[in-house]
């Protein structure tokens, strides 16, 4: 075995470990049914509003920051919030050009 091919095996070997060493991201499984199967008076949390919408966990959280631009909020706790689906497609409605 040539030196070359003696520090390629190595590299090979650290970049094996490496990857067992790291663990995979989870994906988050987005939800398939549409809105119609879902009662207006029902509560999304906010992650699932944002799967909903296909907006990016930033997005999300800026268009909840402007009151102007973010649908109505309920309140489910001193910390959480949540849409209602009702709430969510107005908001929708408003939005589109």
């Amino acid at each position: 075995m040539t030196l070359r091919e003696r520090e390629i095996a190595q590299s090979k070997r650290a970049q094996d470990s490496h990857q067992k060493q790291t663990k995979p991201k989870k994906r988050r499984k987005r939800p398939n049914e549409p809105l119609s199967h879902l009662l207006p008076e029902q509560v999304l949390t906010v992650s699932e509003w944002r799967s909903i919408n296909r907006l990016s966990e930033r997005n999300a959280r800026r268009i909840l920051a402007d009151p102007e631009k973010r649908p109505k909020l309920v309140q489910l706790s001193p910390r959480r919030y949540g849409v209602r689906v009702a709430d969510n497609k107005a908001w929708q409605e408003s939005r589109s050009r």
